[in-house]
C-alpha cells in the first residue's frame, strides 16, 4: 500500500489515501490515481526551518515537499532566550566551610528559599550556622556569612545569564550572528 491521489482533470487533489497500486479503484474519465512521492528539500537546522508541506501534480506523480527558509531574527533570539533558560537554571557550585557544593538555581522552590534565607539573614532572623538543603539533596550546617555569599553568587549568575542573552540578541540584531551554531559558540565562549 502507498499513498495515492486522485487527481482531476484540471489537476486539483480531490482525494489521497493508501491504495493497492495493481488495485485501484475506478474513476471517471479524465481522472486519474497518481502515486504520492515525498520530496523534501535538505534543511541545515542551524540556519533553516522547513516550510508548510505543498503537494504538486505533475504527470505521473503527484510530489509532496517542505520548502525551507531562512530562520528569523526572532527565531534566532528564541535560541538564545532557551540557551540562557538552560544555563540560569543549571545551579553553580559555591564553596561553604571549604567545601564545594552545588547550588540550585532553578526557578521555583530553590530561588524562594534562596531569597527568604537571604530576607532572614538581612533581618536578623536566621540563626547563624543553620542548615540548608542544597542541590545534591544534602542539609548543611551554614555560616551567616557562607549563606549571603551563596545567594550572591546564584544571583550574579542569574544576572551573567540575562546578560549574555542581552549581548547576543544586540548581536543578532548588527548581523554579526546570523544562526544557531554561533549563538551556541556565543554561549560556549563565555
Amino acid at each position: 500500500m502507498i499513498m495515492h491521489a486522485l487527481v482531476s482533470p484540471e489537476d486539483a487533489i480531490v482525494d489521497r489515501r493508501r491504495q493497492d497500486p495493481d488495485n485501484l479503484p475506478a474513476t471517471r474519465p479524465g481522472w486519474r490515481w497518481l502515486p504520492e512521492e515525498r520530496d523534501d528539500a535538505p534543511v541545515n537546522p542551524d540556519t533553516e526551518v522547513a516550510t508548510e508541506e505543498v503537494l504538486t501534480v505533475e504527470e505521473d506523480r503527484v510530489v509532496r515537499a517542505r520548502g525551507k527558509r531562512a530562520l528569523t531574527v526572532e527565531e534566532l533570539k528564541a535560541e538564545v532566550a532557551r540557551l540562557r533558560w538552560e544555563r540560569e537554571v543549571a545551579g553553580i557550585e559555591v564553596v561553604i566551610a571549604g567545601e564545594t557544593v552545588p547550588l540550585s538555581t532553578a526557578r521555583g522552590d530553590d530561588r524562594q528559599a534562596l531569597d527568604s534565607t537571604y530576607a532572614a539573614i538581612r533581618d536578623g532572623l536566621r540563626q547563624d550556622s543553620a542548615t540548608f538543603k542544597f542541590a545534591d539533596l544534602t542539609s548543611r550546617a551554614v555560616s551567616n556569612a557562607d549563606m549571603r555569599a551563596a545567594v550572591v553568587a546564584a544571583l550574579a549568575h542569574i544576572q551573567a545569564c540575562f546578560d549574555l542573552e542581552g549581548l547576543v540578541a544586540a548581536e543578532i540584531d548588527a548581523g554579526m550572528i546570523t544562526n544557531k551554531a554561533q549563538v551556541r559558540a556565543a554561549f560556549e565562549a563565555s
